[in-house]
């Protein structure tokens, strides 16, 4: 838990200079209908086990490179035993996230995210509990007009704060669109 709550710090640190350092240059204004932008990401696995996500977000543009924003994340999860169903696993998976974007080239750009998710885990009876689990992710990913506003995108990210109940694998891969 020590090493979560500094790297959390180090993370609102780095946002923080960004931040920072995209303000103090001087920048063309940019146009207020263009500053806000909403979209988000879904995810489909099906089988045995079966993961479902919709995450929704909306970004703020600080500069024409640098943006932050806020989304909220849902994920159904299923895992199925073939051989003894009374073993079969389901849970609904929801939390919110903050994340910061900033464009270095042309449609590349870096990211780096905190999100907390409310989730099911064992507990020291093997009950299940709904407990809290923190994820910071960083990476970076390409994104393509689509016309007007719209964007997609591709990131990879890792979460630096993997842990048995993480609902993620590094790498994690996301496509997603904004407008």
């Amino acid at each position: 838990m020590k090493s979560q709550n500094t790297i959390s710090k180090l993370f609102v640190a780095l946002l923080f200079a960004l931040f920072v350092g995209n303000t103090v240059h001087a920048q063309p204004e940019l146009d207020s209908t263009k500053r806000w932008y909403f979209g988000g990401n879904l995810g489909a696995q099906f089988g045995s086990e079966t993961f479902i996500e919709v995450s929704p977000l909306v970004g703020y543009r600080i500069t024409e490179n640098f943006s932050i924003g806020a989304g909220i994340t849902y994920i159904y999860f299923s895992q199925q035993n073939p051989y003894n169903p009374a073993y079969s696993y389901h849970s609904n998976i929801y939390g919110a996230r903050l994340f910061a974007k900033e464009y270095l080239i042309k449609n590349f750009f870096a990211y780096g995210e905190e999100e907390l998710l409310n989730l099911e885990e064992p507990n020291f009876n093997g009950d299940l509990v709904r407990t809290d689990v923190g994820s910071t992710l960083v990476g970076g990913g390409f994104s393509q007009s689509m016309g007007g506003n719209a964007l997609s995108y591709l990131m990879i990210l890792w979460n630096l704060n993997e842990t048995p109940y993480s609902p993620y694998t590094s790498p994690i891969i996301r496509l997603g669109f904004t407008f």
